[in-house]
């Protein structure tokens, strides 16, 4: 039986931004990049806009705060950083919370405060996008 599966998304997204420069400037390396023109898999669509962006896998689990902690431990201490990167190319910041929720398994999603003011800290924009199967 399939169970509910969480992932998260770090995005920091622009019309240009030089990558080597924005993985310089946090210290860590994105799992998804590409640059604004750049073909989407199907090789017709390209993608409006720059992004830089640390993804986890799917995780089977209840509590987003499960898979919200690996990604903001690598986050956590690089708002000031961020906030460079948003006033140096014109950057803004998402967090995407993508649920699939599986027969009927509706997840905590809550988030702790510390996250909260981290997000705030960066004017952060914060998605939840929920798929029932």
């Amino acid at each position: 039986m399939e169970r509910t599966n969480i992932k998260i998304e770090f995005n920091i997204f622009a019309d240009f931004m030089d990558l080597n420069n924005v993985t310089k400037l946090m210290g860590i390396n994105p799992t998804v990049s590409h640059l604004k023109g750049d073909f989407i898999r199907n090789k017709t669509l390209t993608w409006k806009e720059t992004l830089w962006a640390i993804e986890t896998p799917y995780v089977e689990t209840m509590d987003i705060e499960d898979v919200l902690l690996h990604v903001y431990g690598l986050i956590a201490d690089k708002s000031k950083n961020v906030n460079e990167i948003k006033e140096l190319y014109g950057a803004e910041v998402s967090i995407v919370f993508v649920v699939k929720v599986k027969n009927e398994d509706t997840p905590a999603l809550s988030v702790n405060k510390d996250f909260i003011k981290f997000a705030g800290s960066i004017g952060a924009r914060l998605d939840y996008l929920l798929y029932v199967y």
